[in-house]
């Protein structure tokens, strides 16, 4: 598999790439483990390998390259999950045309101000310490100490609040979910991967959305569904919500 991906990857994946085509090379090598970090527990898995025996070593490499790819530390060619984050950026020349930029474009200009800035600020500190003014703390045996803001709330306003929970009339967030559909017509962009038609279930395929957005899981949901079970979810989430790599 690994000979059909044209991985590529950043200066800090180098050891990781040169690991990945030990293992392209298929012949007998030397198992390096500068890809691991210094606390990884691989290294003592890895010293209770035989020395014939790789199999631990290349199972260490794939979940070092899956860490990767989802880091951006590694991307593949021509691919939307797991591309080159550098081509999502804007490119400078459209930056420099847009006037609505907040920061300067040259970091260092940038830096400069923070730094003068920074200077200021201490020097206010600095005079207000030596007057035993902080607003809100005091310098204490060389420690800078902040007191906590005093929460103040409006009279009546969890009186209010209470209110306003009671006139909320109870719905079903999907019922909301559906309105918004009905307004934008989102869930026509799940398309089905093979067919490319719109999803003709919306409620399952908002209960899929659900679950992922919450970090619910579909197993979870189906048992809080009424209307769906675990495999109809499945079914909508393998051919609706799921990207290619």
């Amino acid at each position: 598999m690994l000979h059909l991906l044209k991985i590529d990857g950043a200066h800090v994946a180098t050891p990781l790439l040169a690991a990945i085509d030990l293992i392209k090379n298929g012949a007998r090598h030397s198992v390096p483990t500068d890809f691991l970090r210094r606390t990884s527990k691989w290294h003592q898995h890895l010293k209770m390998q035989q020395p014939s025996d790789q199999r631990l070593w290349e199972v260490a490499v794939l979940f070092h390259l899956r860490d990767a790819f989802r880091s951006g530390d590694i991307w593949l060619a021509q691919s939307k999950r797991y591309g080159d984050l550098k081509q999502v950026l804007v490119p400078a020349t459209t930056a420099a045309a847009n006037a609505r930029l907040a920061v300067p474009l040259d970091p260092e200009q940038w830096l400069a101000d923070r730094h003068a800035q920074m200077e200021i600020g201490l020097e206010k500190l600095s005079k207000a310490a030596k007057r035993g003014t902080i607003p809100g703390g005091a310098i204490e045996d060389g420690v800078l100490q902040l007191s906590r803001l005093p929460t103040q709330n409006p009279n009546g306003a969890a009186d209010l609040l209470f209110d306003l929970y009671k006139r909320v009339p109870d719905t079903r967030i999907t019922d909301i979910m559906l309105l918004v559909d009905d307004a934008t017509g989102f869930t026509d962009a799940f398309t089905h991967l093979r067919t490319g038609a719109p999803p003709k279930d919306r409620i399952g395929l908002l209960n899929v959305l659900l679950s992922e957005g919450l970090n619910l899981g579909l197993s979870k949901m189906a048992k809080a569904s009424n209307s769906h079970g675990f495999w109809e979810l499945m079914r909508i989430s393998r051919w609706h919500i799921e990207s290619e790599a």
